[in-house]
Order: C-alpha cells, then sequence, then structure tokens
C-alpha cells in the first residue's frame, strides 16, 4: 500500500501491507521493524488487535520533512477515527513518539476512511479528507508543546481541528488535496463521482476560518478526478489524474487539454506527484497508472498562459557576490513576461523566491538576502525550461 522514502536521509524507508501494518527500515529495506510505542499501540508496542478494527484496509500516512533540521522531521498516519503524527521519525537510534493532533470519528471502523492527507511546505497544518465527504485542517502543529506525560488521545494543547468543505459540493468524496508551492493560503482540491458538474476546486484562503472555494472543472470531462497537483514554477498551471488519463490546464483552470503524448489515452490514473531533485531545473511530474504502468514528464512548464519572459542565460549576473542585505540580479530579457528569482539552500530547500514582470531588454532586480545565514546559496533565474542557475554567497 502506502509507501515512503526520505528525502534527506534515502537509507530510511517507510512501507505498509493491509489495515495499516506500518513499518520501517533504518538499512535501505535490507529489513523493517514497527515503530509503534504505548501511545498509539498497546502494551506490547504493537498496534491493537484485531488490527481490521485500527486502520482501514489502504490506509494513508505521508512523511513530511525539515531539510534543514530533520529533527523536526515527523509521519502523520491516519487509521480509524484519529490523526496520528510521530516525532523523531529520521531518528534510526530511538523509537519514534506518536501523538493524536485530530479525532475525525468516534468509533473504530466507521465508514469515516481518510482518504487523503497533506502537510503544509512548513508542516505547521494538516489537510485531510474522509470517504464520507469532509474536509478539514489542522492548525498550530509548529507552535504546540508535545508531551509525554500527557494521556495517550489527548490532543496538544494550541492544536485545532477546522471544517473547510465550504461551498464545495455537499455528499462528494475529495480525493486529493494539493497546496500551492509558492502560496501556502491557495489550494486546489479534486472530487469523484460522476455526472457532476464539479470536478476541481481552488481557493485563495485554505487558512482562513471558511475558505471559499471556486469551481474550475471549466471543460474538462464529467468523470471522477483522484488527484491533482499546482505545479511548483507556475502557479497557474494544474495537473490532474482522471478516470481518462491526466489532463492538465495552463490557465488556472479555464481550459483543460489531455495530456496523452508518451502516455496512452484514456487510461486511468490515480495518483499524480511532482519533485524537484535539482530544485534550479524545474520539477518532474509522475503518474500511476491503472495497468499500463508509471510515467514522468519534464516537459509540463511550456506554452503557459501568462507569457514568460526568455532569456539570454549567458548574461545572466548577480551582486554583491558576498551579499549582505540584498543581490541585483542582472540579466537581458529576449522577450518580455515574467521571471522568477529563487534562492536555495545547499540542501536544495527555498529559502526566497520573486517572480516579476519584465521588459524586452536589460533588467536589473533585487532579491532581499537580509537575514539568510551565511553560506553558499544557489540562485536560479528564468522562467519553465529556460532557466540559469548560479552559486552566490551570503555574508
Amino acid at each position: 500500500f502506502q509507501s515512503e522514502i526520505s528525502r534527506t536521509k534515502p537509507f530510511i524507508l517507510f512501507a505498509e501491507s493491509q489495515n495499516g501494518a506500518m513499518s520501517r527500515s533504518i538499512n535501505g529495506g535490507v529489513s523493517f521493524a514497527p515503530i509503534w510505542d504505548d501511545r498509539i499501540g498497546d502494551g506490547n508496542l504493537s498496534i491493537p488487535s484485531p488490527q481490521s478494527n485500527f486502520a482501514p484496509f489502504d490506509c494513508q500516512f505521508r512523511l513530511w520533512e525539515d531539510e534543514v533540521d530533520s529533527s523536526r522531521s515527523r509521519l502523520f498516519m491516519a487509521p480509524y477515527g484519529k490523526i496520528w503524527m510521530a516525532l523523531n521519525v529520521l531518528d534510526a537510534t530511538n523509537r519514534p513518539v506518536w501523538y493524536n493532533i485530530s479525532n475525525n470519528s468516534s468509533s473504530a471502523g466507521s465508514n469515516r476512511r481518510v482518504v487523503n492527507i497533506e502537510a503544509s511546505q512548513d508542516g505547521g497544518n494538516l489537510f485531510y479528507s474522509l470517504s464520507n465527504g469532509g474536509l478539514f485542517r489542522v492548525d498550530s502543529i509548529n507552535d504546540a508543546t508535545f508531551d509525554t506525560a500527557s494521556a495517550k488521545f489527548d490532543i496538544p494543547a494550541k492544536i485545532t481541528t477546522t471544517n473547510i468543505k465550504g461551498n464545495i459540493s455537499a455528499g462528494r468524496v475529495v480525493t486529493s488535496i494539493a497546496i500551492d508551492p509558492s502560496n501556502p493560503n491557495r489550494a486546489l482540491v479534486t472530487l469523484g463521482n460522476y455526472n457532476n458538474t464539479a470536478y476541481v476546486y481552488v481557493t485563495n484562503n485554505v487558512l482562513d476560518p471558511s475558505p471559499t472555494w471556486t469551481n474550475v472543472t471549466g471543460n474538462l470531462p464529467r468523470m471522477p478526478v483522484f488527484h491533482g497537483i499546482i505545479l511548483i514554477d507556475n502557479p497557474n498551471y494544474f495537473v490532474v489524474a482522471t478516470e481518462r488519463g491526466v489532463w492538465a490546464s495552463d490557465d488556472n483552470g479555464a481550459t483543460w487539454e489531455l495530456q496523452d503524448i508518451g502516455m496512452p489515452a484514456n487510461v486511468p490514473s490515480y495518483i499524480i506527484r511532482q519533485y524537484e531533485f535539482k530544485p534550479w531545473e524545474g520539477p518532474v511530474v509522475y503518474v500511476a497508472s491503472h495497468g499500463r504502468g508509471f510515467f514522468k514528464s519534464k516537459t509540463f512548464l511550456t506554452n503557459v498562459e501568462k507569457p514568460t519572459a526568455q532569456l539570454n542565460t549567458l548574461e545572466v549576473n548577480a551582486y554583491p557576490n558576498p551579499a549582505t542585505d540584498y543581490l541585483n540580479v542582472e540579466f537581458k530579457a529576449e522577450t518580455s513576461g515574467q521571471v522568477s528569482m529563487v534562492l536555495y539552500n545547499l540542501n536544495g530547500k527555498q529559502v526566497r523566491k520573486v517572480i516579476e514582470d519584465v521588459t524586452k531588454g536589460q533588467v536589473t532586480k533585487t532579491i532581499n538576502t537580509n537575514g539568510l545565514p551565511k553560506g553558499a546559496y544557489i540562485l536560479s533565474v528564468g522562467s519553465g525550461n529556460n532557466k540559469k542557475a548560479l552559486k552566490v554567497l551570503v555574508n
């Protein structure tokens, strides 16, 4: 069923069989062992018996990592009735400690199965949807104090859970939640079922007490949509996995097109993910299909709705280098449009991002470097596949 691989410690793996039987490997998969404690498990440090009352057949879990401080990394797991969070999951020498952070059902084995879970980029919020149509947000995770002296089912103080279903069609299951990588207050959700008119919604205030959702299904065929993403480098670009293949919109959902070049059309596709292995090169999008295997693409960042400037990438310059409070970025734009300037630390974590509209010709823009730790960074300048990366220093 579910699985995760740590990006910061790739020899640590998590894998699961039926009914939430999840284990961790600290040696790259040579061996696996359970990581329960007596808060989530029983007195024998194993999951409660019978196992089928503990979790649904396919139990959702997700790994969230702090790529600078791995001790802050967390594993979120959603068996029946509660959302659990494990701390110190990347500490290979100690057993993780588990805490209940949200209650979603009063009885084990109910139909309130968690369908999808997604953490915010900073790990402070968790979003999850239920099989009965519920959509919730868990807040203030980063502000809470986690104390093993508390009762095992007690939710730590400050953590709250809010129903954010709002104006999304009632009785419909939210099949996936995607947070905009460039805006923590913006999100996209997808819905299942047939014979409806709304399958994709977007909100610009997902962190508000009651978010407002906009239907962006457009011309998308009326069919179940199983998973969706907002592209890392272009918040106007959505990609969804559906009952009839992969579809994409480069204009905020106004129009959709089937993405069947190199991939069989009309094949049900259930999971879509994006990763930036080299952040300055842009994301790679992966799709899991039904019976036809896995597919990947690096070409979703072309032909976007809002014009993106073409740069003469041989002429990008950054100064002063080393920088203290700011960094001037100088380049020649061959066309007018939009340019992104992003600073990454050497772990690949984004620390600053500026998106600017520029006109054709010689351009100078500024990135604020005040407050960044002293050291080396990667500056990525450009748009789509037209980018240049250079190394800069901060005093």
